[in-house]
């Protein structure tokens, strides 16, 4: 067996470092493997992989930007002169639909047909998106993955796919959620497949398997959505759902399952928005005062500033809860935002909470508050 297999077994027998070493996001795997014959495996931001079907080169997804010329250069050393004839985007997604360029450089210096680039119909809408919202994805992207780059900005120009196909080949209808992924897990599940390649992290390899890994990852969807629509429809508020929901005992301790990039509360707050629509329930957040003016009144209830900030570092000093040392700093913050101690602590409060999570999103975010803080700001990204 080669690396890939090797480290896809690791993986599934949960003796793999997935929340840093072998991240299904943030690491990339050095070169490429033969997975099976006639299947090229490459793992960048996400992975693309690459089959040769004797009559040229089939790509799944192309990879990001910074996958371009490394992905291209991998696979010609694979198969030189094989040209790629076509080229599937699972999704819109920016870290998928990169890597086609290169190939039409190569096809037109051999004068044979360009690759044709396949695609869901809701692809090119999602790509226009991303050109009215550009300010907004560089922002929520510097968060997201703690990028502390100020000239880094979301790209403007997409490879439209050639050939569009509509909800009628999918498993689903438009935008899924939680259940509606639960449905299409488990008819995948029925499919038989021997290699399952993920748009991250590493191939499951074996019928069983698959089975058991679609299936579990299944009954956690719908066990989240089930809980959360049952409290909801106790009227209980977005607070108490996000602390009483849990994931299923027997599911807990699946390698395959663990919180290494979402969250199951980012999950929760999914299906509220999708049933309760944004109001969270509690009424003085329904037309609110200004953050930083509610800030002040605390603060200043609190017996100032310092005294706000001593409790926080009381907290952070004793093993206390990091999420209270987060919103008592941020309040310190907000309500005096020139106050350099109030930044210290903050920073050191966001730092604890993020070291916490294995969640690589939530401790991205947590990172890019405490980044934030060292710099003087509460939010690097939009520079406030």
């Amino acid at each position: 067996m080669g690396t890939i297999h090797d480290l896809a077994e690791r993986c599934w027998n949960g003796e793999a470092d997935l929340v840093h070493e072998h991240h299904p996001v943030h690491t990339w795997q050095d070169g490429t493997e033969e997975i099976a014959d006639g299947l090229l495996f490459y793992k960048g931001l996400a992975s693309a992989n690459t089959l040769d079907t004797g009559d040229g080169l089939v790509m799944l997804d192309t990879g990001s930007q910074v996958d371009t010329d490394r992905l291209h250069g991998e696979v010609r050393r694979w198969r030189p002169a094989a040209p790629l004839a076509a080229a599937v985007f699972s999704h819109h997604h920016v870290d998928h639909v990169f890597g086609v360029a290169p190939f039409e450089r190569d096809a037109r210096d051999a004068g044979v047909p360009a690759p044709t680039v396949y695609g869901h119909a809701g692809i090119g809408p999602n790509f226009d998106r991303y050109r009215r919202t550009l300010g907004l994805n560089t922002t929520l992207n510097r968060r997201q993955f703690a990028i502390d780059a100020p000239g880094f900005r979301w790209p403007e120009t997409y490879r439209h796919p050639d050939v569009t196909y509509a909800d009628r080949l999918t498993f689903r209808h438009g935008e899924v959620y939680l259940g509606e992924w639960a449905t299409a897990l488990r008819t995948m599940a029925g499919l038989g497949a021997e290699i399952m390649l993920a748009g991250h992290g590493l191939p499951i390899f074996g019928a069983d398997r698959i089975r058991q890994a679609l299936s579990d990852t299944a009954d956690l969807l719908r066990s989240l959505e089930d809980q959360t629509i049952a409290l909801m429809n106790q009227g209980l508020r977005l607070d108490t759902i996000l602390h009483e929901v849990t994931v299923p005992e027997r599911l807990r301790d699946r390698p395959y399952l663990q919180a290494v990039y979402d969250h199951p509360q980012f999950l929760v707050r999914n299906v509220w928005r999708r049933y309760g629509g944004w109001y969270d329930g509690e009424p003085d957040r329904l037309l609110p005062a200004p953050r930083t003016a509610e800030a002040a009144e605390w603060v200043a209830l609190a017996g100032g500033v310092g005294t706000v900030l001593a409790r926080a570092a009381e907290l952070l000093d004793t093993g206390g809860d990091a999420r209270l040392a987060c919103h008592l700093a941020e309040a310190a913050v907000a309500a005096r935002p020139e106050n350099s101690r109030a930044h210290e602590i903050r920073a050191r409060a966001y730092e604890a909470h993020a070291e916490a999570q294995t969640s690589s999103m939530a401790r991205n975010i947590l990172r890019h508050a405490a980044n934030s803080s060292r710099q003087g700001l509460r939010d690097l990204a939009s520079g406030t």
